[in-house]
């Protein structure tokens, strides 16, 4: 079995697939009956197929789970991709990674940003963006590069002041203007757009932001000044897909989400955003809507 890429993903599915052969037919009953998990090996991975029932008593359900924790140890397994409707399943690999769409979030920042403007029929150029940012990476530089094209200014907030004011000092050379401060009082009083790139909820909370902001959180919290934000806070976002490619993902992988299946090929390989893009193509996929707090966003909750 050869893996090419970085990470291993684990695509959990149903058996519910339709087969022809009398042979595989008695196979999945088999697996059925004896509640047996089966595995099918691909490039980046393993798919892991579990038998599918109406309802899982406690008794399968602790099969099954013990079967799966064998194979994730077994082959290494990084990330897991769960069907759509296996939320019960789900809740019981706390323990490992499971991916949910942020990590392709953030390679997306820039869609999602035109999205926003778009719809907000606003200029990008004439605007400012705030970052809230500390790790100091590769992807995290490239990513505030690519803002400074297309923003009026772009300003950095961070507890990483070392780091961020070198690059501050690194682009004015090359005649860039960047602002670069960790002010918690002044840094983003007046912010209307926000991307909080990595902090924390009780770091973030520390500063002064403008209330009804538009903040695109590309971490996993889940919720920032519940008592006081009236603005738009964005959490995750939907993306369309070719249809024959998605139905072909579909029969697969299982019944899993658009974004989910292009961040699982991102996580196994290399991540960067000529890789996304080159996904992006490949599967012609294009960000559908946004969605916040309160599920998916309206247009109207975008007017800053």
């Amino acid at each position: 079995m050869l893996y090419k890429n970085n990470k291993i993903i684990g695509y959990i599915r149903y058996d519910n697939r339709v087969y022809e052969k009398s042979s595989e037919k008695c196979i999945k009953l088999f697996r059925k009956i004896f509640i047996k998990v089966n595995i099918e090996f691909i490039e980046n991975g393993v798919i892991i197929v579990i038998p599918q029932y109406k309802n899982y008593n406690k008794k399968v359900l602790n099969i099954i789970i013990n079967q799966l924790n064998l194979y994730i140890k077994k082959y290494k397994i990084d990330y897991l991709v769960f069907e759509d409707n296996m939320q019960f399943l789900k809740d019981n690999f706390t323990n490992i990674n499971t991916l949910n769409g942020k990590i392709f979030m953030k390679f997306s920042l820039l869609k999602i940003l035109e999205y926003i403007f778009d719809i907000n029929q606003k200029n990008m150029n004439l605007e400012n963006v705030y970052i809230f940012v500390n790790q100091y990476t590769k992807n995290n530089i490239y990513i505030i590069e690519t803002l400074i094209k297309k923003f009026r200014t772009v300003n950095i907030i961070t507890e990483n002041l070392k780091f961020y004011k070198n690059l501050e000092n690194s682009l004015y050379k090359e005649g860039i203007l960047i602002t670069v401060s960790n002010n918690k009082h002044k840094s983003a009083k007046n912010a209307k757009y926000i991307i909080n790139m990595d902090f924390e909820k009780e770091t973030f909370e520390k500063y002064n932001i403008n209330m009804k902001s538009i903040i695109i959180n590309l971490t996993n919290e889940s919720n920032f000044f519940e008592k006081n934000f009236n603005g738009v806070l964005i959490n995750n976002f939907e993306i369309c897909m070719n249809k024959d490619m998605m139905s072909f993902i579909n029969e697969f992988y299982g019944n899993i989400n658009e974004k989910i299946y292009i961040e699982s090929l991102l996580c196994s390989g290399e991540e960067c955003y000529e890789k996304v893009e080159e996904l992006n193509k490949q599967y012609g996929s294009e960000v559908f809507s946004l969605t916040g707090v309160r599920g998916l966003l309206q247009k109207c909750e975008f007017l800053v």
